[in-house]
């Protein structure tokens, strides 16, 4: 009787142990979609740099870096390193590397997540291939040469 009350136990208690409760330390964002216009640095860039608490070392009167994101003239500008951008030319900037190559935001951010996705990646490129401006003028890039 003892036996089979353990092997009741057992079955009982199994399946339990296998249940998928998550990751604890997932920290659901919301869904980033690349827009159709013009990128906008306060209501894409800056709140992409916000979501991935880019800003919590890169701002304040001594910024991580010598580099500012608080403004768009701040994250062009660059830091310590130069010029983080070369507006109209995503190829060419300092910090699309950074970026891609994920070496921003650095593991050990307080609450932030560690790497841009591939949607966010091409709001920061698109950004700065439009001029790279806090507000976007459609005359400040070139049209491509074909």
């Amino acid at each position: 009787m003892l036996r089979l009350a353990a092997l009741a136990l057992l079955v009982t208690w199994t399946p339990g142990a296998c249940v998928d409760v998550g990751d604890p330390w997932y920290v659901e964002r919301p869904l980033v979609v690349v827009p159709d216009g013009p990128i906008s640095w306060t209501d894409h860039v800056q709140q992409i740099l916000h979501d991935h608490t880019c800003d919590a070392c890169h701002s304040g009167a001594d910024p991580s870096g010598g580099m500012d994101l608080t403004t768009a003239d701040g994250f062009v500008a660059g830091g310590d390193s130069g010029p983080a951008v070369v507006p109209c030319d995503s190829g060419h900037s300092l910090v699309t590397s950074y970026l891609e190559e994920c070496f921003m935001p650095p593991d050990e951010t307080p609450g932030g997540q560690r790497c841009l996705d591939a949607a966010e990646l091409e709001i920061v490129r698109r950004w700065i291939d439009e001029g790279a401006e806090a507000v976007y003028d459609a005359a400040t890039c070139p049209a491509p040469s074909r």
